[in-house]
């Protein structure tokens, strides 16, 4: 009993610890993402000007808003940087508060339970999943991805900038490509046979969080009861055009691509409830 009760204790420490880490991670990763949002905003706004000033015939003036617009956007992507890597922090934190995190034998016993069961062909190198239904196509997708990535058989890195792929989910994207969250979001749609999360925009072209929020290309927009209901979906994180984006695999756990790794989070995954919901109808 004394044992336990000592056990016990230390795990009460644990995750008290964690907990006050979390907040504290949260906080820097809301600060950032905050002046991240206003430079690219005043970037936009400047970028706004300078042409304004080349179409009244102010070519100085042109110049010196270019500048101001370009200054704006080093600062926004080095506090974006910065976002992302509080966003890998609050995604370890959580899997360690809920206990959510899981050994590559489980992750592997998972896939494979999952493909038996819904009847499910994966091929590595055409980056493709058949057999099953959306969902279940959809969710090994995810944690088959996730899997590679843990065991090393997939690139860990991540890149915003960077030529568009959809098509290397499983063998994993190369310098000099974009390796994002919503790259991979479309990816995942892309290999388990789903439309374009982006709408009618071509796969090769791209996307982002706020093609990705506004479009029902097959995706429907709904509570976060009825997505928890349905088992499967997307989420996106954010006001306006978004900030990040997961994938929902059901019990609450998410999937997607926030920093390096691609790896597990939970739906409420920033704490503020600031996110919307996708399910997908075909």
């Amino acid at each position: 009993m004394t044992k336990l009760k000592a056990f016990l204790e230390r795990l009460l420490a644990r995750l008290g610890a964690n907990r006050v880490r979390l907040a504290a991670t949260f906080r820097r990763w809301s600060r950032h993402n905050a002046v991240a949002t206003r430079s690219r905003v005043r970037s936009d706004q400047y970028r706004l000007q300078a042409d304004e000033a080349r179409t009244a015939g102010e070519p100085d003036k042109a110049r010196k808003l270019d500048k101001l617009a370009a200054r704006a956007d080093r600062r926004a992507l080095r506090h974006r940087a910065k976002a992302q890597e509080a966003t890998a922090g609050i995604k370890r934190l959580k899997r360690k508060i809920g206990h959510l995190e899981v050994t590559a034998a489980e992750a592997e016993a998972e896939i494979q339970e999952w493909k038996k069961k819904n009847k499910l062909d994966v091929s590595i190198a055409a980056n493709k999943i058949t057999g099953g239904t959306d969902k279940a196509r959809f969710i090994l997708a995810n944690l088959l991805a996730a899997q590679r990535c843990a065991s090393g058989k997939r690139a860990n890195f991540y890149s915003q900038p960077g030529g568009y792929v959809h098509d290397r989910l499983f063998v994993g994207e190369v310098n000099g490509q974009r390796s994002d969250c919503s790259q991979f979001t479309s990816s995942v749609c892309w290999t388990a046979g789903l439309k374009n999360p982006n709408g009618d925009i071509p796969w090769s072209a791209g996307g982002y969080t706020g093609t990705q929020r506004d479009t029902r290309h097959g995706w429907e927009v709904v509570s976060e009861a009825v997505m928890r209901k349905r088992g499967w979906g997307r989420i996106v994180y954010g006001g306006g055009t978004g900030h990040h984006t997961e994938n929902y695999i059901g019990d609450g756990r998410t999937i997607g691509h926030g920093s390096a790794p691609i790896d597990e989070g939970v739906v409420d995954l920033f704490g503020d409830g600031d996110f919307t919901c996708l399910v997908y109808g075909g």
